[in-house]
């Protein structure tokens, strides 16, 4: 499952996938992946943008 958490931590950083889309079961551990990147900010279910694209 590592692999899927981390290609969906990838499209959110990318800004192609948002956080709030993804279903409950996948959540934590994207989070995890986002946290692992050093972009746990993006792990909100609002539409948090990466920084200096808004």
């Amino acid at each position: 499952m590592d692999k899927i958490y981390q290609m969906f931590a990838e499209a959110i950083v990318a800004g192609t996938y948002l956080f709030k889309d993804l279903c409950k079961r996948l959540r934590k551990g994207v989070a995890e992946a986002l946290k692992g990147m050093g972009r746990e900010d993006l792990a909100t279910d609002s539409n948090a943008k990466p920084k200096g694209k808004e």
